[in-house]
């Protein structure tokens, strides 16, 4: 059967995503979300955050050129970098459109896979939740992204996360190590690692992700 998806140029070189298709990656969850639900891209971190589109019919591109459907003012992102797709059956996929820093579901970086109820899809500094259920926008986006920076965060290993405290306490790594009784370098190499590990590169950061997270005044315990 015919389909509007082969017609698209921007769809060369993929295949369409639907039952007869190719095997979709996130089948883990169960039948997809019923067709007669609105979808949603509510976005909780980044130049849009605090905003959200309701999926329509076909496809809605997003990217930082101006041809996009939704432009992201990020250099980190491709003019055009992905494609999120209402099929006929009422599935919402997300497609790469082939670009350099990838489009990544819930931390996976993915070619292309179908979307389910709470879904975070990440495009440079861009953090999407994907939902059937409209939300008030700005309460949405502030729980979202407490989620978001807490399961982050609870990804460090337990060593880490102590550092990661007392950094926000304000110890310097030689207090640091004077309470974990290890040494200051040994302090730094775990800064080194949670850094990497959240893509951050200063304390300033690390306590802004803390915060974000709702974790000041969680202790050091």
């Amino acid at each position: 059967m015919h389909s509007p998806f082969n017609d698209d140029p921007a769809n060369r070189g993929l295949e369409p995503l639907t039952q007869d298709g190719p095997t979709i990656v996130r089948d883990r969850h169960g039948p997809a979300d019923p067709a007669s639900a609105p979808a949603y891209l509510v976005f909780v971190e980044g130049p849009a955050a605090g905003t959200l589109t309701q999926l329509s019919t076909g496809s809605c591109v997003l990217g930082r050129g101006d041809t996009a459907d939704v432009k992201l003012d990020d250099k980190t992102v491709s003019r055009e970098h992905a494609r999120f797709v209402l099929g006929e059956n009422g599935a919402v996929y997300v497609l790469d459109l082939g670009t350099t820093n990838g489009t990544f579901v819930n931390a996976d970086r993915s070619a292309q896979a179908e979307l389910r109820e709470g879904d975070h899809i990440e495009i440079g500094a861009t953090i999407i939740r994907f939902t059937r259920r409209k939300p008030l926008a700005q309460r949405a986006t502030r729980r979202d992204l407490a989620a978001s920076r807490r399961a982050q965060i609870l990804e460090l290993s337990p060593r880490q996360l102590e550092v990661a405290r007392l950094v926000v306490d304000g110890l310097s790594n030689a207090e640091i190590g004077q309470q974990l009784q290890i040494s200051p370098r040994t302090v730094s190499t775990h800064l080194e690692h949670i850094y990497d590990r959240l893509e951050i590169r200063s304390r300033v950061e690390l306590v802004k992700l803390m915060s974000q997270a709702g974790m000041l005044d969680e202790g050091a315990a």
